[in-house]
């Protein structure tokens, strides 16, 4: 079995006023690069990716506030993470957010979405709360593991849009779940086996909003190592117009940084 994996990050200011309101929590890693390195498995890391709402005051501060207290919370859990934990600490971030935001006027009603993915030895846990995204490709396929919480995500599950219609849709930018808008979220979880080869991919919608599942898939099938990935799917993004802020997480068991 493959013990190793290898990760590289991305995370760049888009087009619009204002500084990155992305923000990206990576692990500890045994080989270090400037974003990228190599972990093992055993270690349980922890990867996450915050993008603050535009349109909210402190949207920076938001995605920095979640990214950096679900870390201290993940490191000090006293037993082996499951998807149940994990939603635990997510709320917990939440009602702190919540209340940094509730107590604080210029932090009044500041929101950001959360993808968050650990990787076990033999598993990989999926949450998330907003329209940042988790997609794992393996044997040629890509699939999003993750679930927008959106309003044209809720017009796609009911059948009456397609998944590229989301890419030109008006309303592609409404949320309908946000860490710190409210003391309770929901969050969306999900845990799968481990596949022998992957690519998994966190982005925030700076890119999936603008770029197709299928592109996505493609880019990744002739990739060789990480860091030309992560530079291709940005490219690709802001080729087809995009103004926001792009931040990505790469990591694989068989490309490396």
């Amino acid at each position: 079995m493959i013990l190793n994996l290898y990760y590289h990050a991305l995370s760049r200011k888009g087009g619009k006023p204002g500084v990155n309101e992305d923000y990206l929590a990576l692990p500890e890693a045994v080989e270090q690069t400037p974003a990228g390195g190599m972990i093992s498995k055993e270690a349980n890391p922890l990867f996450v990716l915050c993008d603050g709402l535009g349109g909210h005051q402190a949207g920076e501060i938001a995605s920095r506030f979640c990214c950096s207290i679900m870390k201290d919370k993940f490191n000090k859990l006293a037993s082996e993470p499951d998807t149940q934990s994990l939603k635990e600490i997510i709320s917990q971030v939440n009602r702190e957010l919540n209340q940094l935001g509730n107590s604080e006027s210029e932090y009044y009603k500041m929101a950001t979405t959360l993808a968050a993915l650990v990787i076990t030895p033999e598993r990989a846990i999926i949450c998330n709360v907003g329209d940042s995204r988790i997609y794992l490709f393996s044997s040629q396929e890509l699939q999003q593991l993750s679930e927008d919480h959106s309003v044209v995500w809720n017009y796609y599950r009911q059948h009456l849009i397609s998944k590229d219609d989301i890419l030109k849709h008006p309303e592609k930018h409404l949320v309908t779940q946000a860490m710190g808008l409210s003391s309770q979220v929901e969050v969306f979880t999900r845990e799968i086996n481990l596949p022998e080869h992957f690519v998994f991919l966190l982005c925030s919608d700076g890119m999936s909003d603008y770029v197709r599942d299928s592109e996505i898939a493609t880019l990744i099938e002739n990739a060789t190592c990480l860091l030309p990935l992560s530079e291709n799917l940005w490219d690709r993004a802001q080729s087809q117009g995009s103004y926001d802020d792009i931040s990505v997480i790469l990591i694989s068991d068989y490309l490396k940084y």
